[in-house]
């Protein structure tokens, strides 16, 4: 048996983190309070992350899929934006207690080996130094120093 190519072996030092993760606004999503408006994180919490949905809130800055923040404070501002959004959602006035609830996931990834990202990518692009046809499992904000 052969070892695996240099590209190929885990390294949970490198390849896992722990992250945050802010959950939309919910549109079009299962799981509803008493007003019907969706809650994305009852989803998350029964069903897991699902790539499909990623994207629909937030944009796509670092290209599709689903984003997790280095630092806290990041999460808890597209928390709070995500709230906001529900809140106008609901018609309810902008201060409205329901804008000052938001939920961030703290959240154990695997990265896995990671490149930049940009807005329009579908998929990772293929790496150079991996296996024949393996792409980069992760895009991310900066590949120096990944904050996104």
């Amino acid at each position: 048996v052969t070892a695996p190519p240099r590209s190929m072996r885990w390294n949970p030092h490198t390849m896992e983190r722990w992250a945050f993760h802010a959950p939309g606004c919910g549109r079009d999503r299962v799981g509803e309070d008493a007003s019907g408006a969706a809650l994305p994180w009852i989803c998350i919490l029964d069903e897991g992350f699902h790539a499909s949905l990623a994207g629909s809130e937030n944009g796509s800055v670092y290209g599709a899929g689903i984003y997790f923040a280095k630092d806290a404070a990041l999460s808890h501002q597209y928390a709070q934006k995500a709230a906001h959004m529900t809140a106008q959602r609901q018609g309810h006035a902008p201060g409205h207690a329901s804008e000052k609830e938001c939920r961030v996931f703290l959240t154990r990834i695997a990265t896995g080996m990671y490149t930049a990202g940009h807005n329009g990518m579908n998929q990772s692009r293929i790496d150079a130094a991996g296996a024949k046809g393996e792409h980069f499992h992760s895009l991310v904000d900066n590949p120096h120093n990944p904050r996104i």
